[in-house]
């Protein structure tokens, strides 16, 4: 196959010539037999009008259509609008138009293929040919541009090369240049006349005029969606972590739900949804989980409701997206609703977020690079521990150096405490007051760096992009590097354009070997990690300093242990565009991605989880994993646009086929004997039976259909239908249709608001109804899949086992979307806003099935389950300042959003899931996911508490029947409080003056309920023998009528998941500050040749005032970024 493509490709040039010559040939006889039938319909048809009356607007388009000849007329002189008599029956051209211009004053000439309307008769005039070309600010020319006849509906538009020709009928007027993303221009005109020349200027505000949604460019004053534009402008004002952060600090409703246990970790994949959760997690056997269920239900809940991500036409992972250079984004697109995300089908369900990669411009060579440092401090500010005079007084005080007089060696005992306390002591008067939370911390220094060149003419234009960029965690020896290279090249001939993309990135992720943070955060601060030799001490004295206390957590990293992952991910996005009509469009993408992937996971023997195991052949191990993706994706696009008169027409057809195949082995070994064997094949046997690995191959079909109306600016309706197919499913459903309906009306058209509330510029309602749908489930759910037993033979021979029960009647779950929006432009756009309110059902939501012990299967996943989510949305604009003459604006934005989701239904074993998580839910834990009918999926579920009995300190309970006891129970455990915020939003400002521009953006949380986990694991339930909050000395029971919120000290049972610890949150974190300065003096352009140098300081997180107190990144601490950049253009 890529013999043939070379083939085609490398035509020989005299080849390619030749066939040029026949296709101009070719175009130039059909152009000359359509000019002949043109003229001759022109000259001989009959104009017939079945209407009795029409406005002149309407008599000239049928005259257009019937005769081929453009009426041309001055507004001033004729009102379009008014309605004349007609009725009219194959009568001649001179005929109509001696009837309908009778008492207007107006008389008529017939001029090639126009006629000219005047008030005065005049001699035939001749038609003078106006040439010219359109260029933006950087003398670059502009295809595309729309250049109309002032006064006149006479127009056409710039070819490739940015050159125009109208004919027009008079010596001299205006003509009226637009475009979108650049200011509507006017330029007189007398002829004859020389070449125009004309410079349009960039118009920032007006970059949204149209909606990319990645398949289907269309206008926004017609799109029925809700959808968020977010520019290149604004991704560099409100910079971010990465991209995905970025975008989070400029839409709401793209949220990031924050992991208090990842913290900054530069390596962790953040969970995200759009407008909610639309899918149910699958059900497991809970006995089966290893580690915290809460680790557990996290993972699951991310990965069904993350929504996909596309890249120039082409899906992308959440990884990827998260690496990519935000310097190669022009503009990211968030589709949210049904209408917006319906054409994509399946994949589309959880919303879509639609990436444009920076696109070649043709001109001389640039050459742009960037340096930048940043500096990743870590955030403590959360952390309120004892020091070391104040833990050993707890410690006194709670009686841990008092030893029980009940014992027969009590006197043995006491001896070792008083001695273990005098050494304890000894350490604190010495001044040892170890700050352990800062032993695996420091501050990472990071580089970035980035080169672009970019040039071509105006048929051939290029693009090369590359960077690099090292981030350095807070925590010793974690860091994440990434490099990422870009080659475009655009071709444009004619109404053809080809372009060919390839891009590279590559990545390497090493985790911190120091172990949990939380570890540091319980360890006594008496205690020094090195001995008086400057050695680091493995483990503490306990008793009277013979026996082993607690280990060194810095141990660990001292061993050659290493956890670190890679990938390589290659892509090459091909698309050829051609426009054989004027609005006609075809397009056909050919992408292709290769993805490869490597986990590492080293334990050296001496690492402290080997410190029980006395085999040296089962100490050390070594767990690797690889695995390799291939994506194929071939997409065909068909569109057409067409204005006629008051009305505009859209209609688009896309079909898509997608292929995606992976496979990934997994080995573990054990028994590596000295502690730099860490090479796999040094392991003494496998860790476990044998490797693992899996395979699995995908396929999709989908075509869409779009068609969008519009009339006269004001009413529009928008349609879009799919039919999607998948591999995944049965063969009794693998096709399913959705599509989507729209309406909307633009009442700032009407003449009343025109003229009564003329500072209304843009007043637009509308509103959409759709049917989505998603597959997340395995494709062994609907297909019964074996699963071939290597380890294991019957006679000599291979056996299988069945891996899950299929069900072949499994569909698709589809999801009923409303939503109805407003759009509100005033006083020129001093002050805009965007609202939007939906609902969403989701039904036939996969789910699991209980069957009975005879099938030998306890379940199995069927169409059982409905979610229902709704919500808003409102973004309202602010321009304080825009003084253009002195370059001063100042603008505010603030962005706000609400979801709530409901359990509509739920299916038995989901039930059961729920009860079996319930009854194992106890412990120092955050409370675990519940799902329970009529409740949210975000619902804390903790036992109500009556508070603390000041005259017992024991807590008192309600239980679900309303009785008050002292025993805690799982089953007493109610929906108290939501995870999630009732609204999160966003408030940003960006003042610029002249050259320089300061931007901040601030995120807010307001509403939702936190369990703090610090006030159960470090106040209250917290162990004294480690370190704790400081909270324990104020806040817990002292004896009988005290009131306090917390137990007494010597109260040692383990307090459950209590409504004591659940605490209202509001938050407001300060996202980014960015400052920037563009330097672009005629010094700069004339003595360094070079156009501007641009320098930029960033910060990020730089604090947070929360209502919970709480310790914020237990596993991985959380970090401010300060960032600076340099960049220079030539």
């Amino acid at each position: 196959m890529q013999k043939k493509w070379k083939k085609w490709l490398f035509i020989r040039k005299r080849e390619l010539q030749k066939i040029l010559k026949i296709m101009r040939l070719s175009v130039i006889l059909l152009f000359l037999g359509l000019q002949l039938a043109s003229a001759k319909v022109g000259a001989q048809a009959k104009i017939t009008v079945e209407k009795k009356t029409v406005t002149y607007l309407e008599l000239f388009n049928l005259i257009k259509a019937q005769t081929g000849r453009t009426v041309v007329y001055s507004n001033n002189e004729l009102d379009k609008n008014k309605h004349v008599a007609a009725g009219f029956v194959g009568l001649e051209l001179s005929q109509v138009l001696d009837n309908v211009l009778k008492g207007t004053g107006l008389s008529y000439e017939l001029v090639d293929e126009f006629v000219i309307l005047e008030v005065t008769p005049k001699d035939v005039k001749k038609v003078h040919n106006l040439v010219g070309i359109v260029v933006d600010k950087d003398k670059q020319r502009l295809p595309g541009v729309t250049v109309i006849l002032k006064g006149t509906t006479v127009g056409t538009a710039t070819n490739v090369d940015g050159i125009f020709t109208l004919p027009v009928p008079m010596e001299k007027g205006a003509l009226l240049f637009s475009f979108i993303g650049f200011k509507r221009q006017e330029v007189a005109f007398k002829c004859p006349s020389d070449t125009i020349r004309v410079t349009l200027q960039e118009d920032v505000e007006n970059l949204d005029e149209v909606v990319i949604t990645g398949m289907f460019n269309k206008p926004k004053e017609s799109y029925t969606g809700a959808v968020t534009h977010i520019t290149k402008q604004e991704l560099t004002d409100f910079k971010s972590r990465d991209l995905l952060r970025t975008i989070a600090n400029i839409d709401p409703s793209f949220n990031i739900v924050e992991n208090n246990k990842q913290g900054s970790n530069p390596n962790a994949l953040p969970e995200i949804n759009i407008r909610g959760m639309t899918n149910l997690p699958s059900t497991v056997d809970v006995t089966q989980v290893k580690g915290n269920i809460e680790d557990f239900q996290v993972d699951q809940r991310a990965n069904l409701n993350t929504p996909l991500f596309i890249m120039d036409g082409f899906e992308i992972t959440l990884e990827r997206m998260m690496d990519l250079d935000e310097e190669e984004i022009e503009s990211v697109t968030i589709l949210k609703d049904a209408s917006s995300t319906a054409i994509y089908g399946s994949r589309g369900s959880n919303g879509v977020v639609v990436i444009t990669s920076v696109k070649p411009k043709q001109g001389k060579l640039r050459i742009g690079c960037r340096v930048g440092v940043n500096f990743e401090v870590p955030d403590l500010t959360s952390y309120n521990l004892l020091n070391a005079k104040e833990k050993l007084e707890l410690e006194k005080m709670a009686g841990l150096f008092v030893a029980d007089k009940d014992k027969m060696d009590y006197w043995l005992q006491q001896d070792n405490l008083d001695r273990e306390y005098n050494m304890k002591l000894k350490n604190v008067q010495e001044g040892v007051d170890t700050y352990w939370l800062s032993q695996p911390l420091r501050t990472g220094i990071n580089g970035d760096y980035g080169l672009s060149l970019s040039g071509g003419d105006p048929a051939f234009r290029y693009s090369l992009n590359a960077s690099y960029k090292m981030v350095k965690g807070v925590m010793k020896g974690s860091d994440r590097s990434n490099f990422n290279g870009t080659l475009t090249i655009t071709y444009l001939y004619k109404n053809f354009q080809f372009s060919n993309s390839v891009s590279i990135g590559a990545n390497r992720g090493n985790e911190s070997m120091y172990g949990s943070f939380s570890a540091y955060a319980e360890m006594n601060p008496y205690y020094s990690p090195y001995d008086e030799n400057g050695e680091l001490v493995k483990n503490f004295p306990a008793g009277g300093g013979n026996a082993k206390g607690p280990k060194n957590p810095l141990y660990d990293a001292t061993t050659s242990s290493y956890s670190y992952s890679n990938y390589v991910d290659l892509r090459n996005n091909t698309s050829v565009e051609w426009s054989p009509l004027e609005g006609i469009k075809v397009g056909l993408r050919l992408g292709y991605s290769w993805n490869s992937s490597e986990q590492h996971d080293y334990m050296s023997s001496k690492h402290s989880m080997f410190s029980m195991v006395f085999d040296p052949l089962s100490k050390g191990s070594y767990n690797y994993g690889t695995s390799k993706t291939n994506m194929y994706n071939l997409a065909l696009n068909l569109s057409y646009a067409k204005v006629f008169g008051d009305h505009s027409l859209f209609f688009g057809f896309n079909g898509t086929v997608n292929e995606s195949s992976m496979k990934s082995y997994i080995v573990g070994a054990i028994g590596f004997t000295h502690d730099r064997f860490d090479f796999l094949s040094m392991g003494a046997s496998y860790s476990g039976t044998n490797p693992g690995g899996s395979e699995s191959t995908s396929r999709s079909l989908g075509f869409t259909m779009n068609v969008n109306y519009n009339w006269n600016h004001s009413l529009f309706v928008d349609a879009s239908y799919r039919l999607d197919g998948a591999s995944a499913f049965g063969p009794y459903s693998r096709f399913r249709p959705f599509y989507t309906v729209g309406a909307g009306w633009t009442a700032s058209s009407l003449k009343f608001i025109q003229e009564k509330a003329g500072w209304i510029n843009i007043l637009r309602f509308k509103y959409n109804y759709g049917v989505t749908g998603s597959l997340p489930f395995q494709v062994y759910d609907a297909i019964t899949t074996f699963n071939y037993k290597t380890d294991s033979r019957y006679e000599g021979k291979l056996g299988a086992s069945i891996m899950g029960l299929g069900n072949p009647d499994l569909s698709w779950q589809y999801t009923y979307s409303h939503n109805l929006g407003m759009e509100l432009n005033m006083f020129q756009g001093l002050v805009s806003a965007n609202f939007n309110i939906y609902t969403r059902l989701t039904k036939g939501s996969i789910s699991s099935s209980t069957l009975p012990p005879s099938h030998g299967y306890t379940s199995y996943k069927e169409n059982f389950g409905d979610l229902k989510n709704e919500g808003y949305d409102v973004s309202v604009s602010f321009r304080l300042v825009n003084d253009m003459k002195r370059r001063i604006n100042w603008s505010m934005r603030a962005s706000f959003q609400r979801n709530n989701n409901i359990l509509v239904r739920l299916s038995p074993a989901m039930k059961k899931y729920s009860d079996d998580i319930q009854a194992r839910d106890v412990g120092n834990q955050s409370p675990a996911f519940l799902y329970r009918e009529g409740e949210s999926m975000d619902a804390l579920y903790v036992v109500k508490s009556l508070g603390i009995d000041p005259a017992t300190g024991r807590e008192l309970f309600q239980k679900r029947n309303g009785t008050v006891t002292y025993e805690y129970s799982n089953n007493d455990k109610v929906p108290i409080g939501l995870s999630q915020p009732k609204v999160t939003g966003n408030l940003s400002t960006t003042v610029r003056y002249r050259n320089l521009n300061v931007s901040m953006a601030f995120n807010v949380r307001l509403g939702g309920q936190k369990y703090n986990n610090t006030l159960v694991s470090k106040v209250e339930n917290a162990d004294i023998k480690n370190n704790v909050d400081k909270r324990v000395f104020s806040e817990r029971w002292r004896g009988p009528d005290h009131y306090a919120k917390y137990k007494g000290l010597n109260e040692r049972t383990t307090t459950g998941q209590s409504s004591r610890f659940m605490q209202d949150e509001s938050t407001i974190k300060c996202g980014s500050l960015n400052i920037s300065y563009v330097l672009n003096s005629r010094w700069i352009k004339q003595k360094m040749k070079m156009s501007s140098i641009n320098l930029s300081l960033n910060t990020m997180d730089l604090f947070q005032i929360s209502t919970v107190k709480l310790e914020r990144g237990t596993s991985y601490p959380f970090a401010r970024r300060i960032s600076t950049r340099i960049s220079f253009n030539f």
